[in-house]
């Protein structure tokens, strides 16, 4: 029923402008969100640092806390010494590269020092 646009028309240059601004703003709406969701392994240890969500592809650095002490009663403690992140890492610094979704929880080892 419509003829097809000739090019170089009015017609055709409007459609040309279209679709290139479709593009960008379909370029903003691409860059998808991932979220980095960061624990502790016990409640008494403040959560590592750098959780949020970022754009996909972003590198983050997380930390977990080095070290907790909790008095206990008689003047003994708990320590709460990091040991390993839930992917099996060692390093309480480190940086992810977050591609997709990510959640890690941070391991302690928990020792009771009696006074």
């Amino acid at each position: 029923m419509n003829a097809p646009a000739t090019p170089g028309t009015s017609d055709s240059g409007s459609a040309a402008g279209s679709d290139s601004e479709q593009g960008s703003g379909s370029n903003e709406q691409q860059t998808e969100k991932v979220t980095l969701t960061l624990e502790s392994e016990f409640d008494i240890v403040p959560a590592p640092s750098g959780g949020g969500t970022y754009d996909k592809g972003t590198t983050v650095t997380i930390e977990a806390v080095a070290e907790v002490e909790k008095s206990a009663s008689g003047g003994s403690y708990y320590t709460y010494t990091f040991k390993e992140w839930s992917d099996g890492s060692t390093e309480r610094v480190r940086s992810v590269i977050l591609n997709e979704d990510l959640a890690l929880t941070a391991i302690y080892e928990e020792d009771y020092v009696m006074m």
